[in-house]
């Protein structure tokens, strides 16, 4: 992770974070053509907030320069309470 932003590094580590080297010698224009598929742009690096239920549904997205803003973490925080609130609600009930 680049920043050193607590509000950044708390954000993330109540997330799954994913890296998708788009470099990678076997499978770097895989990852391209799925980041360009789920955020419209080839801009590295590209940070994604992905719903539960649905990961080809992007509930945030940020470019690098989007991401050195101030309110960067608490955009990934809002972002993940979110994708906590439709997890809540689409999970399924079960009975004990």
């Amino acid at each position: 992770m680049f920043s050193k932003k607590t509000d950044v590094i708390e954000a993330m580590n109540e997330m799954v974070v994913v890296s998708l080297y788009t470099d990678h010698p076997q499978l770097g224009d895989e990852y391209n053509r799925m980041r360009e598929k789920m955020t419209g742009s080839s801009t590295n690096p590209m940070y994604m907030v992905v719903s539960p239920w649905d990961l080809e549904k992007v509930l945030y997205q940020a470019d690098y320069n989007q991401a050195l803003e101030d309110a960067f973490g608490e955009k990934l925080a809002r972002s993940n309470r979110r994708a906590r609130r439709v997890a809540a609600r689409l999970a399924p009930v079960t009975s004990e």
